[in-house]
């Protein structure tokens, strides 16, 4: 899995940090990249043009067989606002879902490392 990170104040992403999980964490991974999936699926995905719609100035781009989805400008959570506007208990669905690649990075080591 790649990270990107904004530093603060700034506008654009550092270099993307390659990791990879441990095959110990398998199951733990499986059951979070599921719950991952759930989520997402539901959820108003937004374009390279739209603004920051969930609020937390973080972008989510998720791949897999199940499903495709990504929120987050490429240059930035700061553009015209989206189209389908997320409703809370979207929002909040979407604050578990930073959550859970949040738990998914911890669990990776950087690659080199």
């Amino acid at each position: 899995m790649n990270t990107h990170v904004r530093p603060a104040g700034a506008r654009d992403l550092d270099p993307p940090t390659t990791r990879t999980v441990a095959d110990a964490h398998g199951s733990k991974v499986d059951a979070l990249v599921a719950e991952l999936e759930t989520i997402l699926k539901v959820l108003p995905q937004s374009d390279e043009r739209s603004a920051d719609m969930y609020g937390l100035d973080i972008g989510i781009f998720f791949g897999t067989d199940a499903v495709e989805w990504r929120n987050g400008a490429f240059e930035g959570c700061d553009a015209a606002p989206a189209e389908d506007a997320p409703t809370e208990a979207q929002k909040t669905q979407f604050k578990r879902a930073v959550e859970i690649s949040e738990e998914l990075v911890a669990l990776g080591v950087a690659e080199g490392n």
